[in-house]
């Protein structure tokens, strides 16, 4: 897996949102200690200081204590996101500086006159809350630079005022220790800024790393090929649901298994052996070569792991479903099947009867001319049944079949139906019956289209029906919107096994050479596709040993009144 390594930008809002969270995490200790300690100095400097000024300068301290507590609390229930953090970040610098003002307050009102002790002890507090402060405060530098100035500057100012002995010196001390704890300060404040940095950008590599491992999974179990990846001794890493799908094998009990131990088959060892000297291989045939669990038609492609030093570290495999191309090929097999019979035999039969006629041998048999000639005529229309199905599916196909619609009344439209195919049923001895009518009822249709419908459908009725029964054709109205137009036929049935695919180019249920009736297998394909460009549908019922219905069902033209 490759490692994020590029930089990542981290915006402003977002440290200062961190350093605010610092802020706010480091409060419960600090207030600890103000709490403490302004309770120590009002007790150490009760002798010296007038009582209300020591209770009146504790309450406030106390009251503000009391409400950075509870901006405290509400920043920790609110948790907020990285753009709304600067009201918090006012909040909290507004309640320091109050605190630096009760502070430095402090370093005025409770500064006693005269009594030295005292005084060092109320630098020695104050120094005590700066030095903590820079420990808890020195995330962001406005809030430390404020309590530091507000609280020793007032102190250094009135050491040097009071003019006793150690003023001088006591002055001076403050001021070097607002320098170093003010550098000090600083060097805090930078340092955590750049480890809150670091530490969100090791983040933000950690989650890029995190989304590019998933987004990585999600390819690889997506990806519309079975993928397998293996080590330079064979041993399968890992492999994606479809390849497990395809070879019929759970991912935990593929991972693991050894190719080269294996797999058997001379050409995908073959493949398997050029992919791990980082070069192509292919293989076509089972996915039993893998695993024995399944049998599916594959293609698979080989192809070694170049690592960055040009080394190959094992191989992946793509493998591809082709049981659909099979499918396809047996199909077109069929097709060429069918239509070389299809073919050959008018063929035959126009050759031959020319062929007697071009001989010379009938010219005193103009009986028997006139049947040699009928032949040719019949075959050749044959031919051209066959090749205008083939013209139409491409039509289809392109998108180019051409409608012309007409408002038609049905009941006129199926009488000139069974009037057109009528001869093609006294060959083979079927008759053709109206079992049942929907006068009154028209349809919006293109009505050469439509009767190359009913003649697909009556034409098959008859080759399925035994000598000397009848197909019965009719219409009833199942609704008010709707039509349904029918064929019954009573031969053999559909076989359950070609059912699925009655509706399929190039499908017939008897696909062999020598077949006991005619046809390419496209005109139900056909005529399905030409239903619904009418908005309608085409359907089936059948019963094996007793016979089959087609049914169409076509919208009735808005524009009249069904009469049922």
């Amino acid at each position: 897996m490759a490692t994020i390594n590029h930089k990542i930008d981290i915006p402003e809002h977002a440290i200062r949102c961190e350093q605010t969270r610092q802020l706010f995490a480091a409060m419960p200790l600090a207030t600890l200690g103000t709490v403490v300690n302004a309770i120590i100095l009002v007790a150490v400097q009760w002798p010296v200081i007038d009582h209300a000024i020591l209770q009146w300068w504790l309450a406030v301290l106390l009251i503000i204590t009391l409400w950075r507590s509870y901006l405290m609390v509400a920043f920790r229930k609110a948790d907020p996101e990285n753009h709304h953090c600067m009201r918090w970040n006012l909040s909290f610098t507004v309640g320091t500086i109050l605190s630096a003002c009760s502070w430095g307050a402090a370093t005025i009102l409770l500064f006693p006159a005269g009594e030295i002790v005292n005084q060092v002890f109320l630098a020695f507090v104050i120094g005590g809350m700066c030095a903590g402060a820079v420990t808890t405060l020195a995330f962001l530098p406005i809030p430390i630079f404020c309590f530091l100035s507000f609280t020793l500057i007032p102190l250094a100012w009135n050491f040097f005022s009071s003019g006793s002995p150690m003023a001088l010196p006591m002055g001076t001390m403050v001021s070097l220790f607002l320098v170093l704890t003010s550098t000090s300060a600083w060097r805090i404040y930078q340092n955590t800024r750049n480890n809150i940095t670091l530490r969100m950008e090791a983040a933000g590599r950690e989650r890029a790393q995190r989304e590019s491992e998933e987004r990585f999974r999600l390819i690889f179990e997506s990806a519309p090929l079975g993928i397998m990846y293996f080590d330079q001794q064979g041993v399968i890493l890992n492999c994606n649901s479809l390849f497990t799908e395809m070879t019929g094998i759970q991912q935990q009990q593929a991972i693991g298994g050894n190719l080269l131990n294996t797999v058997k088959d001379e050409a995908a060892r073959k493949a398997i052996n050029a992919a791990l000297a980082g070069e192509a291989g292919t293989f076509q045939g089972s996915s039993q070569v893998f695993f024995p669990n399944k049998d599916t038609p594959i293609r698979a492609y080989f192809r070694g792991i170049q690592m960055l030093d040009n080394s190959i570290d094992g191989g992946v495999a793509l493998v591809e479903d082709i049981t659909e191309d099979k499918r396809v090929e047996r199909l077109k097999s069929e097709f060429v099947s069918t239509v070389s019979h299809e073919l050959r035999t008018p063929l035959t039969a126009i050759i031959g009867s020319l062929g007697l006629l071009r001989s010379g041998s009938l010219s005193e048999q103009p009986e028997n001319a006139q049947k040699l000639l009928d032949n040719a005529h019949r075959n050749s229309e044959r031919l051209l049944l066959l090749i205008n199905d083939l013209l139409d599916m491409e039509k289809i196909e392109a998108g180019k079949m051409e409608y012309s619609f007409e408002v038609i009344e049905l009941m006129p439209f199926l009488e000139q139906a069974i009037q057109s195919n009528m001869s093609y049923g006294e060959q083979h001895r079927v008759r053709f019956k109206l079992d049942s009518r929907a006068d009154g009822v028209k349809i919006n249709a293109d009505k050469h289209r439509l009767m190359q419908v009913m003649s697909n459908l009556m034409s098959n009725a008859v080759k399925f029906s035994p000598p000397d029964t009848q197909v019965e054709i009719g219409a009833h109205q199942p609704n008010d919107h709707m039509v349904r137009i029918y064929v019954t036929d009573h031969g053999s049935g559909v076989p359950e096994s070609f059912q699925s695919r009655v509706f399929e180019k190039f499908s017939q249920s008897d696909s062999t050479d020598v077949r006991q009736v005619g046809g390419t297998g496209l005109g139900l394909s056909i005529s399905k596709a030409i239903i619904e460009e009418h908005d309608g549908q085409i359907g089936f019922e059948t019963k094996e040993g007793e016979g089959s219905t087609f049914y169409i069902d076509l919208p009735q033209d808005r524009g009249m009144s069904p009469s049922i």
